[in-house]
């Protein structure tokens, strides 16, 4: 009786341990390494305009079917490949075009992630904002 409840508390603490242990290297294996905000806004309107401003990114004032661009550049200082993911927030998400959501870049790779505000025909005019998050992670 006693060597099987030995045994059996051996066999617990292996797999405690052992789930622990996996545990652990998921966590380091997906650790964020950093997260930019910026503040977003917009303006449909009937008419355009543009600006920027500190660390905010203001896409103009557009009228609908029309366009305002800004383009980020995102660089990867570090000597191993990350996994950048973009995340856009707010009702101005839902007119947000991005050229990318998720890529990989290697050791000193720059990419322009690309931001268009584009509201269909019909958007009312107003102001929409919200929040774009760029999070940078091991790979």
């Amino acid at each position: 009786m006693k060597k099987k409840f030995l045994f059996l508390l051996l066999v617990v603490l292996l797999l405690l341990t052992f789930s622990v242990w996996m545990t652990s290297i998921w966590f380091i294996k997906n650790k964020q390494l950093s997260v930019q905000k910026y503040n977003l806004s917009a303006i449909v309107s009937s008419h355009y305009g543009i600006g920027f401003f500190d660390y905010n990114i203001f896409l103009g004032k557009v009228p609908p079917n029309a366009q305002g661009i800004r383009k980020l550049q995102i660089n990867n200082n570090r000597s191993v490949p990350v996994r950048v993911i973009v995340q856009i927030y707010g009702n101005i998400s839902q007119f947000i075009n991005l050229s990318f959501y998720d890529t990989v870049l290697q050791p000193n790779e720059t990419q322009t992630l690309r931001l268009a505000f584009a509201p269909p025909e019909g958007t009312k005019y107003g102001n929409y904002s919200g929040e774009l998050f760029i999070i940078t992670k091991r790979i």
